[in-house]
Parts: structure tokens; C-alpha cells; sequence
């Protein structure tokens, strides 16, 4: 396979296009600005534990009043090697990854159905209105932001690979994440138990741990579009 500065191309058999294919709304936004416009994802680098605390586990979801007081945490799968959850536009449909693989989860979180068979994802960061799922995948030992189309093509981004661009690369490349609106989702230390991790969510100067994990291992936090829900990943540590 050729590799050109900027680009990744992929064989045809494999499913997988250039960014700049028919896929219109991917190819005219680029990777990156659908990250800002659809998910409302900011690149500023507030720090990070390096990779995420945890591999992977059970999903678990926080709703969020309008005042953004968190409900009380609950699960929402049966799987418990889970990874990198994030929702649809319409907070209802949950996507993850499961052994490399990007998985849907049914309403009541027992099933899983398989939507791509690659076996390469890295992580997931949202959906865009068009359906659209953004992650990052490997290819060949390198980290390739890419696109999940809801026909099933797979496009890999070719934003530009520019000092500022690949500085926006390496901090979605961090378990921490910042939004619009001075929000950010981060995950340290556990408030109570001291062994484990928890997912806070900043919003201005005001911090809300959203988790309680105690001992247990949370982490890899996602914000829905609405801001109104978090899904995060739990690993008991027994």
C-alpha cells in the first residue's frame, strides 16, 4: 500500500475510501471541523493521564439536569469489554468499541450488533447529524483519525498535517476532553476509596464528580451534543 504525506489510501476490497469521496458532508468539513460543529469539541489541552486509566469494561450513563446536577450513575450493558461509548445525535443509540470492532448497543443494553468488521478502531468520539461515527483507527502501527459512514464505507482522514493540526490530533489522542461552553470531561483519583478513578465534569469554575467510583476504575468520558448526558467506561476492581 502507498502511503503519500497526508494521505492514507487503503485497498479497494476493504471497504475503506478517501476522505474526500462521495461521502459529501465528511469531504467538504473535514475531520476536525465536524468535530467543532457537530459534537462541539474544543482543542485545548488541559492535561491528561496519558493513555486511559482503564482498557475496558461496562458502559455507564449519567443524565444531566438543565442546571447540569448529575442523576444518580447507572449501567447500561451486560458486556463488560466495552470501550470508548459515545451516543448518537438523537442521545438514544450508543456506539462502542468492542475488541476493535465498533459495536451498537440495543435499547436495553443486553445485545450488541456489530457495525463494522475491521477489527482496527482505536476510539469513537461521536456521531455526526448525518450519522456519521468519528474515531480514530491503526493502520500499520500509526493512529488514523477516521470516519464511519452509515453505509458501512470507511473513509480515513486527510486533514492537513500541519503543526497546528497535528497538535489537535495529539490531544484527542488523551482519555480528557473539552467542549463548548467551558465544559471539559476529565478523569483522576477517586474522590472516595483513593484506589480507583473518576470522571469529573468541569463547567466554568464548578467541578462535579459524576461517578463515585470508589475503588472501582472509571474513565474514557464522553459528553453527548446536548450536553445533557455521560457515558464513561467501569472496571470493578474485584
Amino acid at each position: 500500500m502507498a502511503k503519500k504525506k497526508g494521505v492514507v489510501s487503503m485497498p479497494e476490497k476493504t471497504g475503506r475510501e478517501n476522505i474526500a469521496s462521495k461521502h459529501g458532508s465528511s469531504a467538504e468539513k473535514g475531520f476536525l471541523r465536524q468535530l467543532v460543529d457537530y459534537l462541539h469539541v474544543t482543542f485545548e489541552n488541559i492535561g491528561s493521564l496519558g493513555d486511559a486509566v482503564i482498557e475496558s469494561g461496562q458502559i455507564w450513563s449519567v443524565d444531566l439536569d438543565v442546571s447540569g446536577k448529575p442523576a444518580e450513575p447507572r449501567r447500561v450493558s451486560a458486556a463488560s469489554n466495552l470501550e470508548w461509548p459515545v451516543f448518537d445525535r438523537m442521545n438514544q443509540i450508543i456506539y462502542a468499541i468492542q475488541q476493535n470492532r465498533v459495536v451498537r448497543l440495543s435499547g436495553d443494553g443486553q445485545s450488541l450488533t456489530e457495525v463494522d468488521e475491521q477489527k482496527q478502531w482505536i476510539k469513537l468520539f461521536g456521531v455526526t447529524e448525518h450519522g456519521d461515527i468519528l474515531g480514530m483507527t491503526s493502520e500499520k502501527g500509526e493512529k488514523v483519525l477516521a470516519v464511519l459512514h452509515a453505509d458501512g464505507k470507511t473513509t480515513l482522514s486527510s486533514d492537513s498535517k500541519s503543526d497546528k493540526e497535528q497538535q489537535r490530533k495529539s490531544i484527542l489522542e488523551q482519555e480528557n476532553r473539552t467542549y463548548a461552553g467551558n465544559r471539559s470531561l476529565y478523569v483522576e483519583r477517586s474522590a472516595r476509596g483513593g484506589r480507583g478513578f473518576d470522571v469529573f465534569l468541569k463547567v466554568e469554575y464548578k467541578v462535579t464528580n459524576l461517578s463515585d467510583c470508589g475503588d472501582d476504575r472509571c474513565g474514557q468520558p464522553s459528553l453527548s451534543p446536548d450536553f445533557r448526558r455521560v457515558l464513561y467506561i467501569r472496571k470493578s476492581r474485584y
